[in-house]
């Protein structure tokens, strides 16, 4: 594994742009949780069973700083960074895994990391400077959080968007001096076409997150979108 800068990223550029994906990338939301804990080795390793082309995954920090990979607040009554690692396995029963263990463990997957908090950044560029160039998606609701990491990484950062904005020049301006900051990921619910597609023509990417039937992911598909991140792996797979 390389120690330096991340290089060019998940989208290959050419020329200052983006040249476009064969197919949707089909990513699994926080893994394939079927028969294994959410944020799991497990779960990771079923989603790989599956197919996917990668995974999403949440990073908080623990009480004792390491960049856990959880996506609840709380845990057994208590905040995550109120937490030592010990004691969230002892309250969940499995292995917590951290983002360095799960980058290692996967290391030609796509790996999608959503950062939670904002005191979760740095814990977050300092892992994944450790490891390879071209398989991170760095995303977060708060969108100063990914502009931080947007900032210190050379990979491609992402705005995760929950509500429709009144106009997409609101959200996408601030984004302008971060040329690593271009791609939004939608919730599904408020998925609007027209803005896709003139996010589109301004040189961002579109991913979405939330789709539950077979009707939503091939909408997916036909909107054009780069990637989606699901719960149904195999609904993804065979829309593409």
């Amino acid at each position: 594994m390389g120690t330096g800068g991340l290089g060019m990223g998940l989208f290959r550029r050419h020329g200052g742009g983006t040249l476009p994906r064969t197919h949707m990338l089909v990513l699994a939301h926080r893994g394939c949780h079927v028969r294994a804990p959410h944020n799991s080795m497990d779960a990771f390793s079923d989603a790989v069973t599956a197919g996917a082309d990668g995974i999403e995954t949440d990073v908080r920090i623990s009480r004792d700083g390491f960049p856990v990979l959880m996506h609840d607040r709380v845990v057994g009554g208590r905040a995550v960074s109120a937490l030592a690692k010990a004691d969230m396995e002892s309250v969940l029963g499995y292995p917590v895994p951290t983002l360095d263990e799960a980058l290692a463990r996967f290391p030609h997957l796509i790996w999608n990391v959503e950062i939670k908090t904002r005191d979760a950044v740095e814990r977050t560029v300092d892992a994944l400077r450790r490891f390879g160039s071209s398989r991170f998606l760095i995303t977060s609701f708060r969108h100063d959080a990914v502009a931080m990491a947007a900032l210190q990484l050379g990979a491609d950062c992402g705005l995760l968007v929950a509500e429709r904005p009144l106009s997409l020049e609101g959200l996408l301006s601030p984004a302008a001096p971060l040329p690593r900051l271009r791609t939004l990921v939608w919730d599904y619910e408020i998925l609007d076409v027209s803005m896709v597609n003139e996010a589109r023509s301004r040189g961002w990417r579109n991913f979405a997150y939330g789709m539950e039937t077979a009707e939503e992911h091939r909408l997916c598909v036909e909107v054009g979108l780069d990637g989606i991140i699901t719960d149904h792996i195999e609904l993804g797979l065979k829309a593409r």
